[in-house]
């Protein structure tokens, strides 16, 4: 191989580049061949189309027909390629439809434009009838591929026929806007006469009866002058009846393609009836009803087929943007289509539903109207929906009285109702009175609060008392005098007093319980009613040994009185007295240690009930 491009190839390109001068230093421009043959038979061939020998044109096959016309294959000899002819048919020879067949040529030649079958020539045939020789369009009537998702898919691999339909749409809508640019109006555009070609291109076809804005040197009828009925019914503009106040202009071929966009949704043409006068009335009022009235198509064809011309699109473009937009936002509107599935369930659940279901509704519904928002930020629907979806949660979770739920609920959408607002905040402010409320009762009932302080209380008046009989007891020996009834007033008031500085000290945690509230005034009501007794008793002139027994009975009644009804943990206290009692009885010379023992009872089962743990406070 190195040697055959050493050799022969490298003399074969001197040869051939002998004459170029300065090759190394053009090593950018085109080589070309010093000799170059010609096809004779072809020059020959120009020569005798020329002379008239041969037909430029040898038709073949039919390759369709319609009402007025016939087209069918040919090959153009000049140019070596097929084209297609399209002529009247045979029985059809008024000149009217000669003229018609020549201004769809006419018009059709002057608009080049990618979505317009180009026109090679305009003649005439061997009967002198006339022809046009057009581009051959190997392809299918839009009309068959409408509403037949499996040829779409097997022709273009398109899985998702409205959108391939609407892209369609757009490019007819460019053809009949460069029409409007040129001054042309189409007035026959329906899916019948739009070409699909193999490859996907689309063509608009069928320029018969197009009328001029301006004037056209006679090829075409002024629009202004058109004043006839003329079109296919079922997509006709009310002004395209000719006899109503509004004349043919842009905005009929802008009527016209929302004509085919409401075939497209709704699946027939807009105007269908089984009587003239139905048809007619149908055409003139344009009363268009959708299945679904609010989505962004519906609106765009329902304002393109305005009765009225001035209420429709302004121009084809605009209507067309109508469409590029849709097609831009259509994943964001399908999300905005599912989640509103779900807010209708949602809408239509009740206080005793399932909550875990309505939740997953509910969450359903946000997740799908954000998506769309994330999607497209201005999509109205996306935002109306989450607004609703928002107030539907929050009257459900306010009719189960849950008004947290609610206030969750509203602070999905920024835009909810105001009086719904109100309303939930109404009862979050009551809750939280009820729940403070509920707070401070709960702390008031709770025997476990403000225990310390109880333990201190217990601990500071139990000791007093546990250790005032023994004191006494020592002060009676060192003095050797016996205490009378009098000398018992002292213990109760020294309590008082210290009950005093320690009700000022602990005043917050001693009040913080309905429990330390009691106790506290059962103790300040025991001390009084003891010294209230005593007095009496001293100044009846008692014996001691009598006092002391009113006090045992004193502190076996008020002790049991607070077992029962304040503290039933302190139930080992009022045993306690109650053994001291009958050992008074028995041996009154004891009675210091009885009384000890009765106090001493009364400061453990006071230190093993309140004596704080790590679980209480």
């Amino acid at each position: 191989m190195s040697r055959l491009i050493d050799s022969e190839l490298t003399s074969a390109w001197e040869r051939s580049l002998g004459e170029v001068p300065d090759l190394f230093s053009n090593l950018d421009r085109t080589v070309v061949p010093t000799r170059e043959e010609t096809t004779e038979r072809a020059i020959e061939l120009l020569a005798e189309i020329s002379a008239g020998d041969v037909k430029p044109l040898q038709q073949a096959a039919l390759l369709g027909q319609g009402g007025m016309g016939l087209v069918h294959a040919a090959e153009q000899l000049s140019m070596g390629r097929e084209v297609a002819i399209k002529t009247l048919r045979p029985e059809l020879t008024s000149k009217k439809k000669a003229s018609r067949l020549l201004q769809e040529g006419w018009v059709t030649g002057a608009l080049e434009h990618p979505n317009i079958i180009p026109v090679y020539d305009i003649g005439l045939d061997e009967q002198r009838r006339p022809q046009i020789v057009l581009k051959k369009i190997v392809g299918v009537d839009w009309e068959d591929l409408f509403r037949n998702p499996e040829e779409v898919e097997r022709r273009f691999g398109e899985s998702d026929l409205l959108e391939w339909n609407l892209r369609i749409l757009m490019q007819v809508c460019n053809a009949i806007e460069f029409a409007h640019s040129r001054g042309i109006i189409h007035r026959d555009i329906k899916p019948a006469n739009v070409m699909i070609g193999e490859f996907g291109e689309v063509y608009v076809v069928d320029w018969g009866i197009a009328v001029s804005m301006k004037e056209s040197g006679g090829r075409l009828p002024l629009a202004s002058k058109a004043t006839n009925m003329a079109g296919t019914p079922c997509y006709m503009a009310p002004e395209m009846l000719g006899s109503g106040e509004f004349s043919i202009s842009p905005r009929t071929d802008v009527y016209l393609l929302g004509a085919v966009l409401y075939e497209l949704i709704e699946g027939r043409p807009p105007h269908t009836a089984s009587t003239m006068q139905g048809l007619i009335a149908s055409i003139a009022l344009s009363e268009h009803q959708f299945t679904d009235e609010k989505s962004a198509l519906s609106k765009t064809a329902k304002r393109a087929m305005s009765p009225e011309p001035h209420a429709r699109y302004g121009s084809v473009r605009e209507f067309r943007k109508r469409i590029e937009r849709y097609l831009k936002h259509r994943s964001s509107d399908r999300l905005v289509e599912q989640a509103s599935q779900r807010l209708l369930e949602l809408s239509q659940v009740s206080p005793t539903s399932n909550a875990d279901h309505v939740q997953h509704l509910f969450s359903e519904c946000c997740f799908g109207y954000r998506a769309a928002l994330l999607e497209w930020e201005h999509n109205a629907g996306a935002r109306e929906g989450l607004k609703r979806a928002a107030e539907t949660m929050a009257e459900y979770e306010l009719a189960r009285g849950r008004t947290q739920g609610a206030q969750n609920a509203l602070n999905v959408s920024p835009q909810v109702d105001a009086d719904l607002r109100r309303r939930v905040d109404e009862a979050a402010a009551n809750d939280a009175k009820e729940a403070r409320r509920i707070s401070s009762l709960d702390r008031d009932l709770n025997i476990d609060f403000g225990t310390r302080t109880r333990a201190l209380l217990g601990l500071v008046f139990g000791t007093f008392c546990v250790f005032t009989p023994i004191v006494a007891l020592l002060i009676e020996h060192v003095r050797d005098e016996k205490f009378r009834a009098p000398h018992l007033l002292i213990p109760p008031l020294s309590l008082l007093a210290i009950g005093l500085g320690f009700m000022k000290w602990t005043r917050e945690a001693m009040m913080a319980t309905q429990l330390n509230r009691r106790l506290l005034a059962s103790i300040t009501f025991t001390l009084v009613v003891q010294v209230l007794l005593l007095t009496v008793v001293s100044v009846k002139g008692w014996s001691f040994h009598d006092a002391e027994l009113v006090l045992f009975v004193l502190w076996l009644t008020a002790s049991g009185t607070v077992a029962v009804t304040i503290e039933p943990r302190l139930r080992y206290t009022p045993i306690g007295y109650g053994i001291a009692l009958i050992g008074l009885a028995v041996v009154p010379d004891y009675s210091a240690y009885l009384s000890t023992f009765g106090h001493l009872v009364l400061l453990t089962n006071a230190m093993v009930v309140w004596w704080p743990r790590e679980s209480k406070r």
